[in-house]
């Protein structure tokens, strides 16, 4: 279980991202979230697990999925962060492993 240290920002529209309100928590930017019609939530910071250490960025935009609800929203960004950090854990364990993200060629190199 990694302990996380993250900042987020919701964005009332993703084509002005000048224009945000920190949430104190993932349910209140859910909330927020689920109030725009173009937002999206940028999630930031830092995470430590198994004496390791990493950096966390994570954007949700809504307008990829108009319909979904804010029990699958809030579902959806608490197991990509936990997605990220454990590919983040076995990429340090085993750098030599290429893990994809998608279909060939698809690769995230970082």
């Amino acid at each position: 279980m990694a302990v996380t240290d993250l900042s987020m920002f919701v964005y009332s529209d993703v084509e002005k991202p000048e224009a945000t309100k920190r949430a104190k928590n993932l349910e209140e930017a859910v909330e927020l979230l689920m109030q725009t019609e173009n937002g999206g939530v940028r999630i930031t910071g830092t995470w430590k697990a198994g004496g390791k250490r990493g950096d966390l960025e994570f954007v949700y935009v809504k307008v990829f999925s108009p319909t979904a609800t804010p029990t699958f929203v809030g579902r959806f960004l608490n197991e990509s962060i936990r997605l990220k950090i454990a590919k983040e854990l076995m990429r340090i364990k085993n750098p030599d492993v290429e893990l994809l993200d998608g279909p060939p060629g698809n690769s995230d190199p970082s």
